[in-house]
C-alpha cells in the first residue's frame, strides 16, 4: 500500500505557529488515515488477540506471559515504523507499509536504547528531588510543604521532559552521526513554550476522548477493553504526526537556533511551573469534591442494582461510578 498523498515541506521559513503544525498535522493525517492507521492496527493486532482470548479463558491463562511480551515488542515495532512513515509522507515521499516495518526494524533498537534513557532522566530527577522532600515533610498533614515539593518536583521534570522529548523520534527518523538527546536540546530550547502548548494541545485532544468511557461504561469489560484499543489506534497517528511534524518544522529553523540563554531557562520553568500549579488546583478541587460533595461521592462510588447471581454464591455488581465490575460471595 502506497502513499499518494505526501505534504511537501514549507520551503519558507516562516514563524513557528502552534496552530499551523496542528493543522498540518490533522491535513497530513486525514491524508494518509488508512495508511497510517494499519500501521497502528498491526502494533496492536496480538493485543486485540489477547482481549478476545482472555474474555473466554481468564487472564490466568499461562500463555498470558509470552502473548504480552509478544504484543509489546510488535507495539514498539509498529510505533517506529509508523514515526517512519509520517516523517516520509510529509517529507513527500512514497512509503508501503512493507518498507515503513524494514526500516523500523533497523531503527528499533537505538528507538528503545533512546526511549529507555529518556524515562529514566525524568524518573532520576522526580527520585533526586523526592527524596529530600520526603525527608522535610515528616508528617502527612503538611498540605503547604507537600505542595511546595510537588512543585519543585515536577518543574523540572516538566521542563527536561519537554526538553528532550524529541530524543526518541529523532532516533526513529535520522542517521546514527546525530545525537538524538544533544539535538533535540538545540531544537526545543529557542521555542521551548510552542513546543510545550503543541505537546499540550495532544494531551487535550485525548483528554476530550476520555468522555467516552460516560457511554461504554454499561458493556462487559472485555468489550470496554476493545473500544479503548479501538481508540488508542485512531489516536497514535495523530499524536505521532503532530509531534513528527512539530521536529520537521524545528529541523527547517535549526540554522538560527540560538545556544541555551537564562533567559530560555527562566521562559520554560515559567512555563512548567504554571501547568504544575494548574495540575495542583484540579487535583486539589478533585480531593474536596471528592470528601465534601455527598453527589459526587454518589457518582463515584454507588452500586448500581444491577445483579447477576450464579449458582455456587457468586454475583457479579455493575457500579454506577468509577468502581470496576467486581465479584464478591454472598453472604
Amino acid at each position: 500500500m502506497e502513499n499518494t498523498a505526501g505534504i511537501e515541506a514549507p520551503k519558507e521559513l516562516r514563524a513557528l505557529s502552534v496552530f499551523e503544525i496542528i493543522k498540518t498535522s490533522i491535513r497530513l493525517y486525514l491524508d494518509n488515515f488508512v495508511l497510517f492507521f494499519v500501521i497502528a492496527l498491526l502494533g496492536y493486532l496480538v493485543k486485540f488477540l489477547d482481549i478476545s482470548f482472555f474474555a473466554f479463558f481468564g487472564r490466568e491463562h499461562p500463555s498470558i506471559f509470552f502473548s504480552e511480551l509478544i504484543g509489546l515488542f510488535l507495539m514498539l515495532w509498529a510505533t517506529v515504523a509508523l514515526i517512519i512513515t509520517v516523517s516520509e509522507s510529509y517529507l513527500g515521499r512514497p512509503v508501503t507499509i512493507r518498507d515503513s516495518f524494514h526500516q523500523g526494524w533497523s531503527k528499533l533498537l537505538i528507538y528503545l536504547g533512546i526511549s529507555f534513557l529518556y524515562a529514566l532522566l525524568i524518573i532520576g530527577i522526580l527520585v533526586f528531588f523526592l527524596i529530600p522532600g520526603m525527608l522535610w515533610v515528616r508528617s502527612p498533614f503538611e498540605p503547604l510543604k507537600i505542595s511546595a515539593i510537588a512543585i519543585f518536583i515536577v518543574i523540572p521534570a516538566i521542563y527536561l521532559g519537554v526538553v528532550f522529548s524529541l530524543s526518541p523520534f529523532i532516533a526513529a527518523i535520522e542517521e546514527k552521526e546525530i545525537r538524538p538527546f544533544k539535538f533535540s536540546r538545540k531544537l526545543v530550547q529557542a521555542n521551548f513554550a510552542k513546543v510545550f502548548l503543541v505537546e499540550i494541545t495532544v494531551l487535550a485532544f485525548f483528554l476530550l476522548i476520555l468522555p467516552v468511557w460516560f457511554f461504554i461504561r454499561w458493556f462487559p469489560q472485555y468489550v470496554q477493553q476493545m473500544i479503548w484499543q479501538f481508540i488508542i489506534v485512531l489516536y497514535a497517528p495523530f499524536s505521532t504526526a503532530t509531534l513528527v511534524v512539530l521536529y520537521h518544522k524545528l529541523k527547517e529553523r535549526s540554522s538560527s537556533a540560538l545556544p541555551l540563554v537564562k533567559a530560555d531557562l527562566l521562559k520554560g520553568c515559567l512555563w512548567s511551573a504554571g501547568i504544575t500549579i494548574l495540575i495542583l488546583f484540579a487535583a486539589g478541587f478533585f480531593a474536596y469534591q471528592l470528601t465534601t460533595n455527598p453527589k459526587f461521592q454518589e457518582f463515584m462510588f454507588e452500586k448500581g442494582s444491577a445483579k447477576i447471581n450464579f449458582t455456587g454464591g457468586e454475583k457479579l455488581e455493575r457500579p454506577k461510578g468509577w468502581v470496576a465490575l467486581r465479584s464478591d460471595e454472598a453472604g
